[in-house]
């Protein structure tokens, strides 16, 4: 039984892109593999990659497959990287498919960083959002409570409540911690159960507008590139499909390919095999068809992956326009109220006066 090793902490998407380019380059200057590994474990900075390019030169030095090697740390590499090594092995072209994968990777880590820097900008501003709050509680609430202490204003529960809340947070703050920390691990507990993070899947975030959009583009998108590198590889269209099913974390999607697989050993067309519209959208479907009919198949994944990209790109500039301002607008709320709920004594003690 083939032992998989499964580190706690994964090298970072920067290395194993160049690991990746780095070993292409130095198998097609004709360098045996065992060398071109000890080339890169010398040079790399990343303790995690120089871990594994060790444990892949134990496994070559005992006079295993390449693949194999790999297939021993398949939660970094992944099924598709395997199977593309393994095809590299086979055909004698193993830098090749080498810098396909990392051509691969590249546009995988392209896509993940137009995600990522559309949810920065509102991160900051939620950040800022809670460090104004934080501010406000600290040092300008304070000196309202003593304000109202020198002249015995009356005041209303609420404002009282807020004029509380430092020494309350001072007092608390290790359990709203342990609290805070406590909420977040059972969360993820939570969402782990796969019944639960289906449901979530399904019912909530494909139907919230644009975030729905957001992730079926993505996933598209991803799939579409997945086919178009394994087909391009020679690998036969079943085949690619059951690789790619391994790509994806989620579910639904594994399972809705399964089902594909097996519609398609049943000798289904394309078209029908990605039957569920709710995961393949029609699009992609009418797509499949003419590629079928046109035996252009793999020509038909690119461009879909073109497509999905672009168009993903265009739902990311759409959630940041939307974002953006419904939090400026929410933190503009919270500062407003608790201003406002300072001001409402002081108003009440001029009207006092003037009586």
């Amino acid at each position: 039984m083939k032992k998989i090793i499964i580190f706690r902490s994964k090298p970072t998407l920067h290395s194993l892109l160049n690991f990746s380019k780095s070993l292409s380059v130095l198998l097609k200057a004709k360098i045996p593999l065992h060398k071109a590994l000890q080339i890169l474990q010398s040079q790399t900075s990343d303790k995690q990659m120089k871990t594994i390019i060790s444990s892949l030169l134990a496994s070559i030095y005992k006079g295993k497959p390449f693949s194999e090697a790999l297939a021993r740390h398949t939660n970094i590499f992944g099924n598709l990287y395997i199977e593309m090594v393994r095809i590299g092995e086979t055909s004698g072209k193993l830098d090749e498919m080498l810098m396909r994968q990392t051509s691969y990777l590249e546009k995988a880590a392209r896509l993940r960083q137009k995600i990522s820097m559309a949810m920065i900008y509102p991160s900051i501003i939620v950040a800022i959002s809670i460090l104004s709050v934080v501010f406000l509680i600290t040092f300008i609430v304070p000196t309202f409570k003593e304000l109202f202490s020198d002249f015995q204003a009356q005041i209303p529960p609420i404002t009282l409540m807020l004029l509380n809340s430092k020494d309350f947070l001072l007092r608390f703050w290790l359990f709203i911690l342990i609290a805070g920390v406590i909420i977040v691990y059972l969360l993820r507990k939570i969402l782990a159960v796969e019944i639960i993070s289906d449901y979530i899947y399904r019912r909530v975030l494909l139907k919230v507008p644009v975030i729905g959009e957001l992730v079926k583009r993505n996933n598209m998108a991803k799939l579409s590139r997945t086919m178009y590198v394994l087909l391009e590889a020679g690998i036969p269209f079943v085949e690619a499909v059951r690789v790619c099913k391994g790509s994806f974390k989620n579910r639904i999607i594994r399972e809705s390919l399964e089902k594909t697989v097996l519609s398609l050993s049943k000798g289904q067309s394309f078209f029908s095999s990605f039957g569920e519209r709710e995961i393949f959208p029609e699009f992609l479907r009418n797509m499949l068809k003419v590629g079928e009919e046109s035996s252009y198949i793999a020509d038909i994944f690119k461009h879909l992956a073109d497509f999905y990209e672009e168009e993903l790109d265009s739902v990311v500039d759409t959630l940041s326009a939307i974002v953006e301002p419904i939090i400026i607008l929410l933190l503009g709320i919270v500062i407003g109220f608790v201003i406002i709920m300072l001001y409402l004594p002081l108003f009440e003690m001029i009207n006092n006066f003037n009586l």
